[in-house]
Formats: structure tokens, C-alpha cells, sequence
């Protein structure tokens, strides 16, 4: 009876252990996703995203990583890479000239892109690394860094697969995935590919705002030309051809709103070029007092021939 007890108890203790190692395997992984989280949530800036990334997986789930995005003509384009032995860096950064096409048979990169499904390689050996080497300086180059094992994640958001996360054990560590290195690949492969998506919405964002910013200052060059022609044409007319009597009243009348309306145009030309300077935070405010009838009159003066034109009579009663 006694041996049975004592039986039962180191039974019963051994099961509290694996509880307790169970407990502290799935604290840990939620403690790196929730850091996981935290890192990719830092920043924006598109390369800054990449970047941490990677640095997030290597050395703690890989060791080397790699970030590709897929173009529009099914190629994959490099993103960035690491090493968790600085040494072998370069190593990785040759691989760039073997990426993968999306319609490359047989290759798990393509395949993970074609599918939208995690690719996992149990085991890497030199059969599968001439399976995916294009010719010999590339197999030289895979059986450098001795991958073996490797997960391939997908990166995918809003409906679309737009690149891939590469991780790789090596020979150096001597350690290979496991379905659980897989569930944790998966769950963070879903954070990277949301914070990939929103660095390459605000990188579109960017260079849509520059687009804008050099088609306004374009635009703003090419109106000052035509606008500076019509001012000195209203000019002349005033100073040297229509004469200043009562008999040519309404044509400096009418001259004098087209001058009027160039010198608002042109003040609209530089508010067009103050936005520019708004946005890039250089612009220089010099406040002053203005006369509000003289900005009353002017406003008068722009719309009067569209009032005039419904018959409608504009009148403005106000002090100096």
C-alpha cells in the first residue's frame, strides 16, 4: 500500500510538472507574440518595418530570415535579410539573385505564394537543395549556409498575397521546426503581413503626396507665364491706348476687373505653393493689418458680372 501511495504521488507529481512546463511553453510564446506586436507596431516607414522584422525572428525563431514581396509580374523583389552570425550576412544577401518566379515549379517559396499556405521542409538535405538551386554558384551558396529546415509563410492582407517570410534553422545551432515552431511562424507571419501592408499604404501614400506636391508646382510655373502675358497686355491698354475720360469708362472699367481678377489668380498661384510649403512644414506666416473694404470691394468687383448677368444689383455699406 505504501508503494502504491508513494506510485501515486510521484505520478501525480510529474503530471504537475509537464502542466507547469506546458504552462511556461505557451506563456512564452504569447509573451514573444504580444513583443512581436509591439515591434511591428513601431513604425510606418517601409524599410523601418522590414528591417524589424527581421530582426524580430533572427536568432529567437531563425537563423537567417528573409522578407520578399512579390511584384507585379509574378517575380519575388528583395526585402531584407539577416543572419544571426553577422559573418555570414553577405552569404544571405547573394540569395537575392535567386529569387524565385511565382510560376517556378516545384519550389516551396512559390508554392506558399500560389497556395496562401504555410510551406514547411522538415528536413533539409543536398537532394532538396539541388532541387531548388538554379546552377552550381547557387548550390554552393545554399550548402554554405546549411539550412535544415526551413518554414516559408505567406504574407497576406485585405484579400491579397503580396510577399513571403522565410525562416531557416542551420547546422550551426543543430536545431530543426516543429509543429509548434510552425503555430508560432503562422501567428506572427499574419502580424508581419499587416504591418508590411500598412508600411506599403503609407509608402503609396507618400509618394502619391510628392506626385502631388511636383504637379502643383508644375502647374503653378506653367499659369504664371499665360498670367504674367495678360497682366502687362491689361497694362499697356491702360497706361497707353484707352484713355482715361468719361467717354472710356466702362472699358477701364472692365480692364481694370481683369486686372484685378489676374492679380487673384496669382495670389491663387502662390496659395497652390504655400500648401506645398504647409505640408513640408516651411512655411513662414507674416501677419499685417488689412482694410476690410478694400477686401469687401475686391470680392464686389469678382462677382459682379455674374450678378449683373441675373440682374442682380450688389451693394456694400460698411466703414473705412
Amino acid at each position: 500500500a505504501a508503494g502504491e501511495s508513494r506510485r501515486a504521488s510521484d505520478g501525480r507529481r510529474i503530471a504537475m510538472e509537464g502542466v507547469g512546463e506546458r504552462a511556461a511553453i505557451i506563456g512564452a510564446r504569447w509573451r514573444f507574440l504580444a513583443e512581436a506586436s509591439a515591434v511591428l507596431d513601431r513604425s510606418l516607414e517601409y524599410e523601418e518595418t522590414l528591417a524589424n522584422v527581421v530582426r524580430l525572428v533572427v536568432p529567437r525563431m531563425a537563423d537567417y530570415a528573409i522578407v520578399a514581396l512579390l511584384a507585379d509580374d509574378g517575380s519575388l523583389t528583395w526585402g531584407y535579410s539577416a543572419h544571426c552570425d553577422p559573418s555570414k550576412e553577405p552569404l544571405v544577401g547573394r540569395l537575392r539573385a535567386y529569387q524565385p518566379h511565382l510560376t517556378t515549379e516545384h519550389h516551396p517559396t512559390a508554392e506558399a505564394l500560389r497556395s496562401g499556405e504555410t510551406q514547411v521542409v522538415d528536413v533539409v538535405d543536398d537532394a532538396f537543395l539541388r532541387s531548388v538551386a538554379r546552377d552550381g554558384t547557387h548550390l554552393a551558396l545554399l550548402r554554405q549556409l546549411a539550412p535544415t529546415s526551413v518554414i516559408i509563410v505567406p504574407l497576406a492582407a485585405r484579400g491579397r498575397t503580396f510577399g513571403s517570410l522565410l525562416l531557416a534553422t542551420t547546422r550551426d545551432s543543430d536545431r530543426r521546426y516543429t509543429d509548434r515552431d510552425v503555430a508560432i511562424a503562422n501567428e506572427v507571419g499574419r502580424r508581419v503581413a499587416l504591418a508590411v501592408d500598412r508600411a506599403l499604404l503609407f509608402r503609396a501614400a507618400e509618394h502619391a503626396a510628392r506626385a502631388r506636391e511636383e504637379m502643383v508646382a508644375f502647374v503653378s510655373h506653367d499659369l504664371k507665364n499665360p498670367l504674367t502675358t495678360i497682366q502687362m497686355a491689361v497694362s499697356f491698354l491702360l497706361e497707353d491706348l484707352v484713355p482715361d475720360d468719361a467717354a472710356h469708362q466702362l472699358e477701364r472699367e472692365q480692364l481694370q476687373a481683369i486686372h484685378r481678377s489676374s492679380e487673384r489668380m496669382y495670389r491663387l498661384i502662390h496659395d497652390l505653393l504655400d500648401v506645398a510649403a504647409i505640408e513640408a512644414g516651411q512655411l513662414t506666416v507674416a501677419p499685417s493689418p488689412q482694410a476690410v473694404d478694400v477686401l469687401v470691394a475686391d470680392a464686389l468687383e469678382l462677382l459682379r458680372p455674374l450678378a449683373a448677368a441675373k440682374r442682380i444689383a450688389l451693394v456694400a455699406e460698411l466703414p473705412a
